[in-house]
């Protein structure tokens, strides 16, 4: 047997242990409660059986057919691939995170794109209350709960990903009215998440693309398994200017797959802006960054509006600028709305 071969044939191996060795059980033990929950709404509300089986694989699994790994295929049909990275390993772990990271399969050194569960569960979370305080949607996006409630829901998640400790979102208040939007306000929800949760694919999908894996710096970084020993694993460092490349990049393949779709250059820069804003507030509750290989949130939305381009006044992006501007300047208004009780 040829060695490549052999090579291949390990790094498959590699690649399948892999992805069932790391993971964090705290966020495995979450999913599944969240699992539980859909079944139980779904069995109140009659929903078809076959619709619940499907509905509860794609956002909640892990795996092939998977929601995260639909988007990833999607992805894939996007970008110009050469014959190295044709080959590339995409892992999904269930493990707490916005973000994923890149490395090299130890026989080949094929490149391998690691992304967290967590991403579709934060995203979703994340997007549903930045649309509760940004209002962008021309009448109140929701009509359930008052903007302080979406602002202790978002520092709330914020914590909870900085803490690693994601049983804190079965106890947030602003989700209990998923599902009772309808029409436009669900439909711009689902799409904004879509657009959010590829352009963190996209953007690992620029490291490889754009051959950032090719300078082989690599820092440890230690991932908890399955077993709830913990392992370090050797990523790819990337340089801040490179971050921003990928960005970059994420944003205009994401533009250039919605050519024909309706949604405007202005949309997808919404969709990043309330992901960067999400991570603002994480970075400020958290007091940590990692500016040794990533700007800041900030940094990235800044980049990001402008290759976007200034839009009109009334222009959904303006509503992050906003939102920063607000953040930044008006601490006693945020600790008065975070101190109030609910009023829902």
């Amino acid at each position: 047997m040829p060695m490549t071969i052999k090579a291949e044939e390990a790094d498959d191996r590699w690649a399948t242990q892999f992805a069932s060795r790391i993971g964090d059980p705290h966020y495995e033990a979450v999913r599944l409660q969240l699992e539980v929950a859909l079944a139980e709404r779904a069995d109140e509300e009659g929903w078809d059986a076959d619709m619940t089986a499907t509905l509860r694989a794609a956002a909640l699994g892990v795996g092939p057919d998977s929601w995260l790994d639909v988007l990833f295929q999607e992805a894939i049909k996007e970008v110009s691939l050469d014959d190295e990275t044709m080959s590339l390993y995409f892992v999904q772990i269930p493990a707490a995170g916005l973000n994923g990271f890149a490395l090299r399969a130890p026989a080949t050194g094929t490149p391998v794109i690691v992304l967290n569960h967590g991403l579709v569960a934060y995203v979703g979370h994340a997007m549903h209350m930045m649309l509760g305080l940004t209002g962008m949607t021309g009448t109140p996006y929701c009509a359930h709960h008052p903007p302080e409630v979406f602002l202790r829901d978002l520092v709330a998640l914020a914590d909870g990903v900085a803490a690693h400790v994601p049983a804190f979102m079965l106890a947030l208040k602003s989700p209990e009215c998923f599902s009772d939007h309808g029409g436009i306000a669900n439909e711009l929800h689902h799409a904004l998440c879509t657009i959010a949760e590829l352009f963190v694919i996209f953007h690992e999908l620029g490291h490889v693309v754009l051959r950032h894996h090719d300078a082989g710096d690599v820092r440890a970084v230690t991932i908890d398994t399955a077993g709830g020993l913990a392992i370090d694993v050797d990523v790819l460092n990337q340089a801040q200017r490179q971050e921003l490349e990928a960005d970059r990049f994420a944003f205009e393949a994401l533009v250039a797959m919605n050519a024909d779709t309706g949604l405007e250059v202005r949309d997808i820069a919404f969709a990043a802006g309330c992901l960067f804003a999400f991570m603002h507030v994480g970075e400020l509750r958290a007091a940590v960054h990692e500016f040794d290989s990533h700007p800041s949130a900030f940094q990235r939305w800044e980049h990001l509006r402008s290759i976007a381009g200034r839009q009109d006044k009334n222009s959904w992006t303006n509503s992050i600028d906003y939102f920063y501007k607000w953040w930044s300047e008006g601490d006693s208004a945020i600790v008065e709305l975070l101190g109030r009780p609910d009023s829902d």
